[in-house]
């Protein structure tokens, strides 16, 4: 009475029902666990034993499958560390030439001409912080 209708232990789903009411008639279920009174008793009803040992034995075989797929993941990147690291090095490099570009621009600046003799003229140019 102002009870849960229904409860999950232990990933079973069960109904609060009275001792007396289970003394009755224990085909009604299986009981997961007790009250501490001991006046309730919490009962997986008969109909879905079944169909929950199903759904845990999926539930089991979806973990079993996604270590699966994990280790041939982690096998794969393995296999692979040699290229996946110049990779990241590569990529490094063009985001810093990337980042170099998006300053330039925002601080208007333009590409330095070198002259014959190696030298750059700077005109004109200011310091990016002053």
């Amino acid at each position: 009475s102002g009870g849960a209708l229904t409860m999950e232990i232990n990933g079973r789903l069960v109904i609060p029902i009275s001792q007396d009411k289970y003394s009755q008639n224990s085909m009604m279920g299986i009981v997961h666990d007790a009250s501490r009174s001991g006046k309730t008793a919490y009962v997986e009803p008969t109909e879905i034993v079944g169909p929950t040992n199903e759904l845990r034995q999926a539930e089991g075989e979806l973990r079993a499958e996604e270590a699966r797929v994990w280790r041939e993941l982690t096998e794969s990147i393995i296999r692979h560390r040699k290229e996946l690291e110049r990779n990241v090095k590569v990529i490094g490099h063009l985001d810093v030439v990337m980042g170099r570009v998006r300053l330039g621009r925002k601080l208007e600046g333009c590409v330095p001409e070198v002259g014959e003799e190696g030298v750059v003229s700077v005109k004109e140019a200011r310091h990016p912080i002053l």
